[in-house]
């Protein structure tokens, strides 16, 4: 029985001062890491931007959305007339229209039996020309032109109505602008050439005066 005892505790002091074996459960747990190459994480990186721009997007319109529901609204409807008010007479917008005025006469235009003096047939630059001196309205003469004047010897018959054109002057024909002044015009006197005394008839537009004599 004694042996017995002895051999356990012997055992027991073995046991004891023999070193504990490692707690396996408390030793912390490695996990292998993956290697990514460069390619990979350039891809994890672009889907992780485009991820967040896109909340950034929902997120601003969101608040757009918001910002436009809390604004009043500006097409208000218009108020109902009040039926207690008396409504104004209304304006006339109507022209006023101002009396019609006479409207005032046209000036009379000349006749053939207007005033008309016939002065003098004569010559001028030493023979070339026939001038003939005479008084006339104004407005009358102003409407006279080439071809309308002529002197025509009545001995002969010949006519002489060809009125010269200076480069300067224009037509020799005088327009004077007040009555008391003389007007005149001047005929070319071609061969057979209109020779002083001449007994001649003188023509300014519907005008004739005849048996005139021609001065020196």
């Amino acid at each position: 029985m004694r042996i017995a005892l002895i051999g356990l505790m012997g055992i027991l002091i073995a046991a004891c001062s023999s070193p504990p074996a490692p707690d396996r459960s408390a030793a912390p747990i490695e996990i292998a890491t993956p290697t990514l190459d460069p390619v990979e994480l350039a891809a994890l990186e672009a889907t992780r931007i485009v991820q967040s721009a896109r909340a950034t997007a929902i997120v601003r319109q969101a608040q757009i959305e918001a910002a436009a529901l809390a604004q009043p609204t500006h097409n208000a409807p218009a108020a109902a007339p009040d039926p207690s008010q008396t409504p104004s007479a209304p304006v006339d917008l109507a022209p006023t229209l101002s009396t019609p005025t006479a409207a005032t006469p046209p000036i009379p235009g000349p006749t053939p039996t207007a005033s008309i003096q016939l002065v003098r047939v004569g010559f001028a630059a030493n023979g070339e020309y026939i001038h003939v001196e005479y008084f006339a309205p104004p407005v009358l003469i102003a409407q006279w032109r080439q071809g309308l004047f002529a002197v025509i010897d009545e001995t002969t018959g010949e006519v002489y109505n060809e009125v010269p054109v200076m480069p300067i002057v224009g037509p020799m024909i005088g327009r004077p602008v007040k009555p008391e002044q003389m007007a005149y015009v001047m005929l070319v006197n071609r061969p057979p050439r209109l020779q002083p005394g001449a007994t001649v008839t003188v023509v300014l537009d519907k005008f004739r005066f005849e048996h005139v004599i021609v001065a020196d």
